[in-house]
């Protein structure tokens, strides 16, 4: 309902035509995203591994659906024309491309292997590395990028540095081709819009828990707790996340450029990867739409129409 009132609301604005290009836009987030811009009548490319979904939908005729590998092969012909590029690139393991909640705790520790955390940051950071660099070639005006929660990155990083590596590469990817204008859309958790997970932890006992570690946290020397907060945070709709996403490409949404710190647990070396003794910390700037929350509220209506100088 609310990802119908954004469409709505764009469909009664006036724009010149757009072109999108969304890399990894047959996966679970990027699909999302297509038919969500395609519904504007925007004219949309998608660049994934797989090309067209197996799924038939009558919307996807109205997707040019392009099979390359963003990491390997040139995106130039794709990015041809495009106002904007939109990179829901990531991986974690064959089946997911992130992990969720507190319930992939265990897999994240069972899978620490420095071999393990190489292929994570593989799969995360070259492709959007490349996505990044191509489209500032290409002379994209606006591009998107589907980061990660600083919470989970905080929070999860010790369980599968790799993973968290590879988002952060990203992340500089995006702020070094396009500066503190790159959008990034930060979800910890990404699920179907019914789904129970959403209602499990939406509710009076939940914000009561939640708010119990925080007030706790808020008064021993390591703050709140945030893996508990994680685990009793309503992840994101991915209508929601698409609706934000799509909205970013299109127009300027209402955020402000704000300042992230960035947590670096890797360190390559001769011998391979690593993880610090320390962190290292540095600052990133960008238009950050970062957890559940923003997520939220960005698609309940806190997004600038899409306007005539698109």
């Amino acid at each position: 309902m609310i990802k119908h009132a954004l469409l709505a609301a764009f469909a009664a604005s006036t724009t010149t035509a757009l072109k999108a290009t969304v890399v990894g836009g047959s996966g679970f987030i990027g699909k999302e995203v297509c038919r969500t811009l395609a519904a504007k009548g925007v004219a949309v490319t998608s660049v994934s591994r797989s090309g067209r979904p197996a799924d038939r939908e009558p919307w996807m005729d109205k997707v040019d659906w392009v099979a390359a590998d963003a990491a390997k092969d040139s995106l130039s012909a794709a990015l041809d024309g495009a106002g904007a590029c939109i990179s829901c690139v990531g991986g974690f393991t064959d089946a997911k491309a992130s992990p969720t909640g507190t319930g992939d705790i265990p897999v994240l520790f069972a899978s620490y292997s420095p071999q393990d955390q190489a292929e994570y940051r593989q799969k995360n950071g070259p492709p959007n590395e490349a996505i990044a660099k191509a489209a500032k070639e290409a002379g994209v005006g606006r591009y998107v990028l589907v980061g990660v929660a600083a919470d989970a990155e905080n929070g999860l990083a010790g369980g599968i540095p790799g993973y968290f590596e590879g988002k952060a590469d990203a992340l500089d990817a995006a702020v070094r081709n396009f500066g503190a204008d790159a959008v990034v859309v930060c979800p910890h958790e990404v699920v179907e819009p019914k789904s129970p997970r959403i209602k499990a932890v939406d509710n009076p006992f939940a914000r009561f828990a939640r708010d119990a570690n925080k007030a706790i946290g808020s008064v021993g020397y390591r703050g709140e707790d945030l893996v508990t907060k994680l685990s009793l945070t309503p992840p994101s709709s991915v209508d929601d996340v698409a609706a934000v996403v799509a909205a970013a490409a299109a127009s300027d949404l209402d955020v402000d450029v704000s300042t992230r710190t960035t947590r670096r647990v890797l360190l390559d070396t001769s011998d391979g990867i690593r993880t610090l003794d320390k962190s290292q910390e540095y600052n990133v700037e960008a238009r950050f739409v970062d957890g559940s929350d923003a997520i939220k509220a960005a698609a309940a209506g806190k997004v600038v129409l899409w306007n005539s100088a698109v």
